[in-house]
């Protein structure tokens, strides 16, 4: 049998707990300003040969040297570092999910950051797959979205999945569409 225990919190920028939930009148929630809250994680898994996993998600601290070890220990092309760097500085918003003091996990939001919303490499390293970490990182990065959605206004969120990880996505609400792509390559 295995169960899992989910403790997820908001801190101040002096470390404090804030559990009031309320958004506050300059739009951050409890009292952290989005682009440097720390948004914590501690997920129990108690099974078979499963032990104990602690993490925790931070909000926009995705370093282009974790970018590139995340990608090609997951399969993916390797990217020259200053183009990742460019990337980054262009995100509307990252998380890391940090294991150990090791970034395990990531996912980033790209778009206009108003009506079109794009989730992009969200990816676990494969020790930490199924543990709830990507879980985790895709709600940390969908309620950035509400947070930043306009009352009375909708957004549309885009994802392209890796093959065999649509039903991974399929759990948040998100149905197949037909899409296009293009690669070029400079």
């Amino acid at each position: 049998m295995m169960r899992s225990n989910v403790v997820l919190s908001f801190r101040n920028s002096e470390g404090k707990p804030e559990t009031d939930g309320a958004e506050n009148s300059n739009g951050s929630r409890n009292g952290c300003d989005t682009h440097k809250s720390h948004y914590y994680a501690a997920i129990v898994f108690e099974g078979r040969n499963m032990g104990e996993i602690k993490y925790q998600l931070l909000d926009n601290q995705l370093r282009a040297e974790d970018f590139i070890r995340l990608k090609v220990a997951t399969g993916f092309r390797n990217r020259p570092i200053d183009q990742v760097e460019k990337a980054l500085h262009n995100n509307l918003f990252d998380v890391v999910a940090v294991c150990n003091e090791e970034v395990v996990g990531m996912g980033r939001l790209v778009g206009d950051g108003v009506m079109y919303w794009y989730l992009q490499e969200i990816i676990v390293l494969p020790e930490y797959q199924g543990k709830g970490i990507g879980t985790s990182i895709v709600n940390r990065l969908l309620e950035h979205i509400k947070q930043n959605t306009e009352h009375g206004t909708f957004a549309s969120i885009g994802l392209t999945a890796a093959e065999g990880k649509d039903t991974f996505y399929e759990r948040f609400g998100f149905d197949k569409s037909l899409g296009m792509t293009k690669y070029i390559e400079g």
